[in-house]
């Protein structure tokens, strides 16, 4: 091998080691991004599942509260119309 021929081949394969190097760095940045992505995702969906179940909650409150009012008028209505009759 020639002088000419060694630098040529230092060039070619100096390229191709860093470029491994590259690929290890870009899969680790790919894989930590994937990570955070992920987190985000996570911590999401906690605060859905929390805003969700406290949505449920109120209905079921709502619910019920308008449920004993319509009990509670039906009562009434029942004791008034037993009283009208002789």
């Amino acid at each position: 091998m020639q002088t000419g021929e060694a630098a040529s081949t230092v060039a070619i394969l100096a390229p191709l080691g860093s470029g491994s190097v590259l690929l290890v760095m870009a899969k680790f940045f790919l894989f930590s991004s994937t990570v955070k992505v992920v987190n985000k995702v996570s911590e999401d969906a906690e605060y859905l599942t929390a805003s969700a179940i406290d949505a449920a909650d109120q209905a079921i409150s709502w619910t019920l509260w308008l449920y004993q009012i319509v009990m509670s008028i039906f009562c009434l209505v029942m004791l008034f119309i037993q009283l009208g009759r002789p």
